[in-house]
């Protein structure tokens, strides 16, 4: 866990990567900030429909607070939740992406099927999962309460992620191996209004990389205390990632701050450790059950696998495409991802939502690979073209005739239908203020200036 006034995460030092780590590439750096500044936008705004209205998290927030204090609409509120969760959505997925990229370029993770990260593979701990492996998953979200039923059938009420001095962490790692960065990571900004470097999320993964690996060996996951695993894992920090060469190539400033702040973290948890080590010795310390060793239902770690699979595949694909192979029949540009029938449907479908003219025909071919395999997978959460689209491919999937042919243009047509169906109503515009202030303009429209004119998805389409 890592806290937010500086880097956070135990008597035991945590083993170095067997491979090491090193500043990622300028390119590869390039892709990173890609991802971030376009999640930026869709958090700050302007993040322009093609009427030129602003639907940014921002915005939207902004209506619904102002709408709750004067005789909210249930309908017009209710839509407006749901297009504030498709943002979060389209923001997350960026965010992700660029956490995704990160592992690879900086070394945390080692690289395999054509840029995917090749995250560990460890045996949980946790008495909820002892005995069962799980694989490392490093994803953006929210930071919120959330309930869970152990192995025990009791309902545990899960608060939102924070340490022990009562501050809101950068980010959580569950004990049955997700690892969750949060918005506000994402959001700081330094003394010159700069975001935190791919360089810098590059070593916040590395601390959470640590709690993964305590909580898949024994004698750290059922026998430290919270304070005795971030010891640890800021001992390896300071050691590690912010060794004196500077091995992820930070800038010299941002590095000298974020060491400084790891300095502080390590001195933190070092007295803690010393203030409870009697404590232990006696069998009268709790060793606690804080927010971070509390796992995910089957249903959300579902989820969660499937959306970053289908990242690592929607990666690998883009990766194809900058760097094609040799020119082969139409039909084998690129190699067939390998993946279960209903993870591909899944790319597909979010794919040619968000784009309905972008798909070719060769896509889909390749998304199409074992298509059909008789399963059948119903995809959850809210109605949108994807979820709907999905569900009426696998639908076929799942009942396919001999003869049949799934069609390239009804495919194109039925997202665009779809797409169109889901279609959000930009927010309805604020009464003036009475009293216009410095920052009353700062959300022109300009519908005709492609700079502001991004798609729905600030990571495939738009930006690569």
């Amino acid at each position: 866990m890592k806290a937010s006034n500086f880097f956070l995460g135990v008597v035991f030092l945590l083993p170095k990567n067997v491979w090491a780590i090193h500043p990622a590439s300028p390119d590869a750096i390039q892709q990173i900030k890609d991802q971030l500044d376009a999640a930026n936008l869709v958090q700050n705004g302007p993040f322009l429909d093609k009427q030129g209205n602003d639907i940014s998290i921002r915005r939207i927030m902004e209506v619904i607070n102002w709408q709750k204090q004067h005789n909210p609409d249930p309908t017009y509120m209710a839509e407006q939740e749901r297009h504030l969760k498709d943002r979060t959505r389209d923001r997350d997925l960026a965010r992700s992406k660029a956490i995704h990229l990160t592992l690879v370029a900086y070394g945390v993770v080692p690289e395999y099927d054509g840029g995917k990260p090749k995250m560990p593979i460890g045996t949980m701990i946790d008495p909820d999962f002892a005995g069962k492996q799980a694989a490392w998953i490093a994803i953006a979200g929210e930071n919120a309460d959330r309930t869970y039923i152990n192995s025990k059938g009791e309902l545990k009420k899960i608060k939102k992620a924070e340490n022990k001095k009562h501050e809101e962490p950068d980010g959580v790692t569950s004990s049955d191996g997700v690892t969750i960065i949060f918005p506000q990571f994402f959001e700081r900004k330094d003394a010159h209004g700069n975001h935190p470097s791919p360089a810098a999320l590059a070593s916040i993964l590395m601390h959470e990389q640590r709690h993964f690996v305590q909580f898949t060996t024994p004698g750290q996951a059922d026998k430290m205390t919270w304070n005795e695993r971030e010891k640890s894992a800021h001992d390896a920090d300071m050691g590690e990632q912010f060794a004196p060469t500077n091995p992820l190539g930070m800038a010299s400033d941002e590095f000298e701050r974020l060491k400084n702040n790891e300095f502080l973290a390590q001195q933190y948890y070092n007295e803690q450790v010393h203030n409870e080590w009697w404590k232990k010795k006696f069998g009268i310390v709790d060793l606690g059950d804080p927010s971070e060793s509390l796992p995910h239902t089957d249903e959300e770690l579902a989820a969660i696998r499937r959306k970053s699979e289908a990242l690592d595949n929607q990666i690998q694909l883009e990766a194809l495409e900058r760097n094609p192979p040799v020119p082969l029949p139409p039909m084998d540009l690129r190699p067939v991802v390998r993946a279960s029938v209903g993870i591909n449907l899944g790319v597909l479908t979010d794919l040619v939502c968000r784009n309905p003219e972008a798909l070719t025909p060769q896509e889909m071919s390749v998304w199409l690979s074992g298509f059909p395999d008789g399963t059948f997978m119903t995809m959850d959460g809210p109605q949108d073209c994807i979820k709907d689209l999905y569900n009426e491919l696998i639908g076929f999937n799942a009942n396919w005739q001999e003869g049949q042919k799934l069609d390239y243009a009804w495919l194109v047509n039925e997202a665009q239908r779809l797409k169109q169906q889901y279609a959000p109503r930009a927010p309805a515009p604020l009464p003036p203020s009475p009293n216009p202030g410095p920052d009353d303009d700062r959300r022109p429209s300009r519908p005709n200036d492609p700079v502001y004119n991004h798609c729905i998805d600030p990571g495939h389409t738009c930006l690569h």
